[in-house]
């Protein structure tokens, strides 16, 4: 009976800390951010005119897209999550992932980093990144000239330190 007071103490000490922990988390919880997630084409709902028939509507002719350029790629160490940008003649472009449809009856198989691989009901067509231009956006100067630097608005570049001279104690 004697040390019954100093249990209880204990045991009330440790309910004050987590409550104490419990509100303090509660209190200064940093906000959760939103994080969006990545566009893909996940499913298609054809055009009446790749039933034919089938309801009662005539058929039309659908014409294929006689151009796809490829904007960029995102290629994964895991094939099936790498991702292309494609851009469809007259569409916006649009990520799409490994193994999707881009339309009916075209799908993406391969992504690799200078070029994707679709299949075109069936057959392999290769679609190459655009090679840029050279020296896009690169501005060349003498890295000598001081003049070159002060034209461009930025501040010329220090010259070389002077030798140091090794220190002889006197003699």
């Amino acid at each position: 009976m004697k040390r019954l007071p100093l249990i209880i103490n204990i045991i009330l000490f440790a309910l004050v800390c987590m409550l104490l922990s419990y509100w303090g988390l509660q209190i200064f919880k940093p906000t959760i951010r939103p994080i969006q997630a990545p566009v893909s084409v996940n499913s298609y709902e054809p055009n009446v005119g790749q039933w034919g028939n089938v309801f009662g509507v005539a058929a039309r002719t659908e014409v294929a897209p006689s151009s796809y350029q490829l904007k960029g790629v995102i290629v994964a160490p895991r094939a099936k999550d790498s991702v292309a940008i494609i851009v469809i003649e007259g569409k916006p472009n649009f990520t799409i992932g490994t193994g999707k449809e881009l339309i009916p009856g075209v799908s993406l198989k391969e992504v690799h980093a200078d070029h994707v691989i679709v299949s075109e009901s069936g057959i392999a067509r290769r679609i190459d990144l655009p090679v840029p231009a050279p020296n896009a956006g690169i501005v060349q100067m003498q890295a000598n000239d001081p003049a070159s630097f002060r034209s461009q608005g930025m501040p010329a570049p220090m010259p070389p330190p002077a030798p140091v001279s090794p220190m002889v104690p006197g003699r």
